[in-house]
Parts: C-alpha cells; sequence; structure tokens
C-alpha cells in the first residue's frame, strides 16, 4: 500500500472516530436539554458554541493529518461518525446519562430544600 493511501485511510478514520466523538457531545446536549429544560437562549448559545468546537475540530484533522488541505473525505468521515454513533450505541449512552442527571438533579433538589429548611429554622422570629 503506498504511502498516500495509507495517510488517506488514517485521515478517514480519524475523522470518523472525531464524528463519533462529536456525536458523544451531540448525545449528551440532548439530554441536558431533556432533563434540565434548557431555555431557547441557551439553546441558541449552545448550539453556536458546538459549531465552533465542531470547526475546530475539523480544522485540527486537516490541519494534523492532511497537511492543511481541505479534504472531501474528512467531511464524510466525520458526518459518517457521527450517523454511525447515532446508529449504534446512542440508545444506551443517552438512557446511561439520563440517568446519572435525574439523580443529580433529584440530588440537588434535596440539598436546596433542606438549606432552605435549615434557614428557616435559623432565620424564625420567635
Amino acid at each position: 500500500m503506498t504511502e498516500m493511501i495509507r495517510q488517506q485511510l488514517l485521515t478517514y478514520g480519524v475523522s470518523v472516530l472525531c464524528g463519533m466523538g462529536t456525536g458523544f457531545i451531540i448525545g449528551i446536549a440532548l439530554e441536558i436539554k431533556k432533563v434540565i429544560g434548557v431555555k431557547k437562549v441557551m439553546i441558541a448559545i449552545w448550539d453556536i458554541l458546538f459549531w465552533i468546537m465542531l470547526s475546530c475540530v475539523v480544522v485540527i484533522v486537516n490541519y494534523i493529518y492532511s497537511g492543511g488541505e481541505i479534504r472531501l473525505y474528512v467531511f464524510l468521515g466525520i458526518f459518517s461518525g457521527i450517523l454511525l454513533y447515532f446508529c449504534t450505541i446512542n440508545w444506551v449512552v443517552s438512557k446511561i446519562v439520563n440517568y446519572i442527571l435525574c439523580f443529580l438533579k433529584n440530588a440537588l433538589k434535596k440539598v436546596v430544600d433542606g438549606s432552605k429548611k435549615l434557614v428557616d429554622i435559623i432565620c424564625r422570629k420567635e
């Protein structure tokens, strides 16, 4: 196998892995939005930050593995990695993340309620 083909296959593989990582971040963001109930302004901010992050990943992958040349297969690799993530393991990860977030939300609610009761007891005038 020639060096050029090996380098292109390596670049495509790294692009697929970056796409799967991006899919993971998208899945976590969707679960956070669902559990917490984020406002529309925060969703817009989160989306802008996500696309900036994805753009940085594409630029870094292109710079490191393609010598800075923009190649179509890098974009195809990233999007196929996202698709691969959502078609395979997203349902497992989303259930685990949903369980963890619900547990943290309920635990935080108990702490806040307990703190309110403690403040009411301390500040009660007799």
